[in-house]
């Protein structure tokens, strides 16, 4: 376990990270930030041979965007499927 409060909740599992923001917010590890986010989100991601791969999703199927911040340099900003697809996973792989 990494975090467990009211807007954080967050565990590492060999070289995954799960989390649910349930606002906007800050993962760090061992004094380091590894994500940040300006909206509540649910994420899987996992950094392997220098390359994340993320698993991303809006759970309130309300946002449209979701702005994530890699390890305190790398900004991103995800576009979440709309209209019957709305609250569905989006991958990538950065």
């Amino acid at each position: 376990m990494i975090d467990n409060t009211p807007n954080l909740q967050s565990i590492k599992v060999k070289n995954k990270y799960l989390a649910v923001f349930f606002e906007p917010g800050i993962l760090i590890e061992n004094g380091r930030t590894i994500i940040s986010t300006n909206q509540a989100c649910a994420l899987i991601a996992k950094k392997e041979k220098g390359h994340w791969h993320l698993w991303i999703a809006d759970p309130t199927g309300k946002q449209t965007i979701i702005n994530l911040t890699l390890e305190n340099t790398r900004k991103i900003q995800v576009i979440l499927p709309t209209g019957a697809l709305r609250g569905f996973i989006k991958e990538l792989i950065l």
